[in-house]
């Protein structure tokens, strides 16, 4: 009886082993397809930079698209969403300066340049474009 314990135990573990390792394939391909440039040298933003702003769109828009989007889409931390007046309004009160400031700087809980390394043209044009989406006027 000892001897069929000591099986299954030993049967349990390696399925457990194995499972493990499956899932750690799995876990390794995903990091690896979904994006081999964050696991790269951080030094090469630069061109990462230069792909962001290399096409054709209005300015702004494609680091909307890949960086600012993933919280002010859906409104997450209490970012204003994108296109909603009632959300962008007491911060366009402040003045565009102010929009500025916090997207270059940090402001509560949104990282300094939406944690990219972004030059301070590429954040106010993103800015820009986040406000050209509302149907008020934001040139203050």
């Amino acid at each position: 009886m000892a001897d069929s314990n000591n099986s299954k135990f030993i049967l349990g573990s390696l399925a457990v082993i194995v499972s493990l390792l499956l899932l750690t394939q799995v876990i390794l391909y995903n990091a690896w397809s979904l994006g081999e440039n964050m696991l790269s040298d951080p030094h090469s933003s630069e061109q990462s930079r230069q792909l962001i702003v290399s096409e054709d769109i209005k300015p702004g828009e494609k680091i909307v698209q890949s960086v600012c989007k993933r919280c002010h889409a859906f409104g997450m931390m209490r970012a204003p969403k994108l296109g909603s007046e009632r959300d962008w309004a007491p911060r366009i009160e402040k003045g565009k300066a102010v929009l500025y400031d916090h997207a270059l700087n940090g402001f509560n809980r949104m990282p300094a340049r939406g944690d990219r390394d972004l030059s301070d043209e590429e954040v106010k044009a993103a800015v820009d474009y986040m406000l050209s989406l509302l149907d008020f006027d934001t040139n203050k």
